[in-house]
């Protein structure tokens, strides 16, 4: 395991301190990355700053009508995460599937919302994404 020290005598430059710190800290800081990208390339369910992005193909519709909503998940490298169950939650509407996709190879899903018939702003929420039940671990 690295450390860095950082001794910090009476009337210490901070900038300099911080500079050292900053070129101490850095290798560490890279040798995690690289461990945690080598899972992720290992089919381990890592995702190193994860995105998700709802595309609708309508952005408005009447009620009863329906429209398509595609999901991208990926990680801080552009990496698809596949096989990563996304749960969500609406309101104003109703989806199929009802609560939750699994992303494809290429880390894309789909569901079909149907607008309500109550006239609102409607919302698709992701506030939790779950691993496939295969790689969940117990802690």
């Amino acid at each position: 395991m690295a450390s860095v020290n950082a001794p910090l005598s009476d009337g210490f430059n901070p900038i300099a301190v911080g500079r050292s710190l900053g070129a101490a800290l850095g290798p560490i800081f890279t040798t995690i990355m690289d461990f945690e990208k080598k899972k992720r390339d290992q089919g381990e369910p890592y995702a190193i700053n994860p995105k998700l992005t709802f595309t609708p193909a309508k952005t408005k519709l009447n009620s009863g009508d329906s429209t398509s909503v595609d999901m991208l998940f990926i990680d801080c490298d552009g990496v698809p995460l596949k096989g990563r169950n996304i749960p969500f939650e609406v309101t104003g509407g109703t989806t199929n599937p009802q609560s939750s996709v699994t992303t494809d190879d290429n880390g894309e899903a789909t569901i079909e919302f149907t607008a309500g018939q109550v006239s609102m702003i409607a919302c698709i929420i992701s506030a939790q994404l779950s691993l496939p039940e295969a790689d969940r671990r117990k802690v």
